[in-house]
């Protein structure tokens, strides 16, 4: 676990003249800023990740099952009969893939990553907006503090929560391979 000083926080803050007293918020204005940059920029390089893991596994899927339901019917041409690669058998392999591509992206969570990734990022970028404004009305006032214990508070809790949602759908996803495992193993 990381120490406080190993995250950046400032430690020579100091309360006992006005000119400290601006000098220690500025430090934690920067410090609770990095902090969000930091969220944001793991966020952001994740999204590009799980976007292509998502299309490629959703869209390949999509091309699995369509190829799925036309081999039967260009095996049924005339003139493509003599083709192997035509044999109506490879539909069932093209499902197969496709519920294997399925499969990938619920268990590795790459769509859904993806989404909460996206969302988790933005409101991350609103929050810090809205700091940064409302930092610009209460810059070197005793309300200054409480605005950057409030916004570290509510970055921490939006990953926190995302995390949450993350361990519980992988946990989920687990238990249904479980059962589906069991009951094909049943059969």
């Amino acid at each position: 676990m990381d120490s406080v000083n190993d995250m950046g926080f400032p430690q020579e803050l100091s309360w006992d003249k006005p000119e400290q007293v601006q000098a220690s918020l500025n430090a934690l204005y920067f410090y609770a800023n990095d902090g969000s940059d930091q969220f944001r920029s793991w966020y952001l390089g994740k999204i590009k990740t799980k976007r292509k893991a998502a299309l490629f596994t959703r869209l390949g899927a999509i091309l699995l099952t369509t190829g799925a339901g036309i081999i039967p019917m260009l095996s049924a041409i005339p003139s493509l009969e003599s083709h192997s690669w035509l044999h109506p058998a490879w539909s069932s392999v093209a499902l197969a893939l496709a519920a294997l591509l399925i499969a990938l992206d619920k268990l590795s969570g790459y769509t859904s990553g993806w989404i909460r990734y996206t969302l988790v990022e933005q409101q991350l970028r609103q929050k810090q907006q809205q700091f940064c404004l409302n930092w610009q009305q209460v810059k070197g006032r005793e309300s200054a503090l409480p605005l950057v214990t409030d916004y570290l508070n509510e970055t921490q809790q939006l990953v926190h929560e995302e995390t949450q949602q993350w361990a519980k759908e992988f946990q989920q996803h687990l238990s249904q391979l479980d059962k589906a495992t069991l009951s094909a193993g049943k059969r």
